[in-house]
């Protein structure tokens, strides 16, 4: 195999790998849980296995990873007060509930 073959393939390895890397991050999530129900059964390694076992597991909703997690001062009981944010969606100059 000459050089420039080798290089040519080495190419398509890396853009088909980013292409598939792009396609799946930027995939809705309906579509990645599809796709990874479909890919489970097959037999795939460990390191590929792990993200479609993450994406069947998904929620729909916000992309928040650590929401439901206790608080540190939750485990450690001292009970320390949250400080609550509130977002204010389409109407902007409406003060946020006291």
């Amino acid at each position: 195999m000459s050089m420039q073959a080798l290089q040519s393939l080495l190419v398509a390895v890396l853009v088909a790998g980013c292409l598939v890397y792009a396609g799946w991050s930027l995939a809705p999530r309906s579509l990645r849980r599809w796709l990874g129900q479909k890919l489970l059964p097959w037999p795939l390694p460990a390191w590929l296995k792990r993200p479609l076992l993450a994406a069947t597991r998904m929620q729909g909703g916000c992309g928040c990873d650590g929401c439901d997690a206790p608080l540190a001062s939750e485990q450690s009981g001292q009970g320390a007060p949250v400080k609550t944010v509130h977002v204010l969606r389409g109407n902007y100059r409406r003060k946020p509930p006291a």
